[in-house]
């Protein structure tokens, strides 16, 4: 297995238009419907990051999210062009998507007989974690894009390892661990592929791979340092830490808002995509690693499917070890760059069924389509809305008269005036001690309400199943409830004070 692979020999030709089309597609299954979600709760992060100056930016950084610091830079500098909309912030990471959707093409191409490889970039563009990040405002799309093209890089070392693509390869490590650190765990991926593959290539990438770490090691180093901002994930049970590994790193996406769980009809859709997908994979693996005698392109197909077990199983391995002898740090979209070793491997296994038989092949390609199709409709909100979400909370504070300021009950409650600003002009926040610009925070920073400045209508948007956290001070001033509404994500009440 250690032979270098045939790379760039398949089919000969360029066909651009094919990838065009293929990147289009992949635009149009992200894109299609990202418009309809309200903001979620990670998304405002994004934009409480990147409307604030970029003199802001350290100090926010020396607290939190400095994983995200170059993400934040980038749509900082897209806002200013595109503005703060659902699409206008959505549409860089379709872009992506399309693009990794493209790049996948080429990827796979270079291995394999074209049609093999044009299934691949379509799996991709329709994988439901993938339409997921291609449809949120968040780092995850352009890390899978990364992904994508920095393997590129590395097959074209494995065929002929020069010094100029040798630094491009070392630029994309570096810029990939900067966008999002998981994406570390795909270097050793790519060693591991490396040895079983092109195994007289290992130093020169081995060489790179650790002069990336190094130059990445302050940047992980001081990451590991804010590591409390992911306590939440350790407090999952262990049925949701399942249904994560076996159904959401791939098959869905997350919901939208946190904990809104899609009805059992599209639960079925995406057990059903799952089933699909990983026989197929395993399918493609199994025919890969053991040919039959005379098969076409077999050492490419080999190739391939190493790469594709490599790209899932180090990066999936890597960041299960942590969590389990660090800290839980296991999260399903962190691990978005490896959803196109799923995409090799199922394309590869689809290739054989259509050899074998056409028919089966063809049924199992719409079943594809259908079954990842369906998830989309929860993950977009055009089934399944709950109506706590940031944007409901936005239209009831806008359609309710007469409001002279709003009493949040912790920082993370004033996510959806954030989000939807438009919808609390001229609404004072009370609650506020200082912004999140100038106290170097995501949410800003809370005080306690004195009694003497509650006057007329006054709204209190909190937590879903807690009372105001500042009851004592409507009282003391004479405040009457009017209204409530507690639900699963928020207690929305109004008050009357004289």
């Amino acid at each position: 297995m250690s032979s270098l692979p045939a790379a760039e020999t398949v089919d000969g030709g360029r066909p651009w238009k094919l990838y065009s089309v293929v990147a289009a597609l992949g635009f149009l299954a992200s894109f299609l419907g990202s418009w309809q979600p309200s903001f979620w709760e990670d998304e405002v992060a994004t934009i409480s990051a990147a409307t604030r100056p970029f003199a802001d930016l350290p100090a926010l950084f020396s607290t939190i999210d400095l994983s995200h610091g170059l993400y934040y830079l980038v749509i900082h500098l897209w806002t200013g062009v595109a503005g703060l909309s659902e699409t206008a912030l959505r549409f860089p990471s379709a872009v992506a998507a399309a693009a990794a959707c493209a790049g996948m093409v080429a990827l796979a191409r270079r291995f394999v007989a074209l049609p093999a490889a044009v299934a691949a970039g379509l799996i991709l563009a329709v994988l439901p974690r993938v339409t997921w990040a291609g449809s949120e405002a968040r780092s995850a799309a352009l890390s899978l894009l990364l992904a994508v093209l920095a393997t590129l890089l590395l097959t074209s070392v494995w065929k002929r390892p020069r010094p100029g693509i040798l630094v491009a390869y070392g630029v994309l490590a570096v810029l990939g661990t900067l966008l999002f650190f998981p994406f570390a765990l795909l270097l050793p991926a790519h060693l591991l592929a490396t040895a079983l593959c092109a195994r007289r290539r290992l130093v020169r990438v081995g060489v790179v791979v650790v002069v990336s770490c190094l130059v990445t090691a302050p940047f992980l180093w001081a990451v590991s340092r804010q590591s409390a901002q992911a306590d939440w994930i350790g407090r999952r049970s262990l049925t949701d830490t399942l249904a994560n590994i076996l159904l959401k790193q791939y098959f869905y996406g997350n919901d939208r808002p946190t904990g809104n769980t899609p009805p059992a009809w599209i639960l079925a859709s995406v057990g059903l995509l799952a089933l699909l997908l990983a026989g197929l994979a395993v399918v493609g693996l199994w025919t890969a690693l053991r040919p039959a005698p005379g098969a076409e392109n077999a050492t490419g197909s080999r190739s391939l499917a190493v790469l594709g077990l490599c790209w899932i199983l180090v990066p999936s391995l890597g960041l299960g070890l942590v969590s389990l002898a660090v800290k839980p740090i296991y999260e399903p979209r962190y691990l978005t760059f490896t959803a196109p070793g799923l995409a090799l491997l199922a394309a590869l296994g689809l290739a054989h069924l259509h050899r074998v038989k056409a028919v089966p092949a063809l049924l199992a390609a719409v079943l594809i389509l259908v079954t990842a199709t369906v998830p989309q409709l929860s993950l977009k909100s055009f089934v399944n809305v709950p109506h706590d979400r940031l944007r409901d909370i936005a239209v009831l504070v806008d359609q309710t008269p007469g409001v002279q300021g709003v009493v949040y009950g912790r920082p993370e409650n004033r996510q959806a005036s954030m989000a939807y600003p438009q919808d609390f002009t001229g609404v004072k926040d009370l609650s506020l001690a200082s912004s999140p610009a100038d106290s170097g925070t995501l949410w800003g920073v809370n005080r306690r309400v004195p009694a003497s400045e509650l006057h007329g209508t006054v709204l209190y948007v909190g937590d879903g199943g807690q009372q105001p956290s500042q009851a004592g001070a409507f009282a003391q001033a004479g405040c009457r409830q009017v209204r409530v509404i507690d639900a699963q994500r928020l207690h929305f009440a109004e008050f009357r004070c004289p």
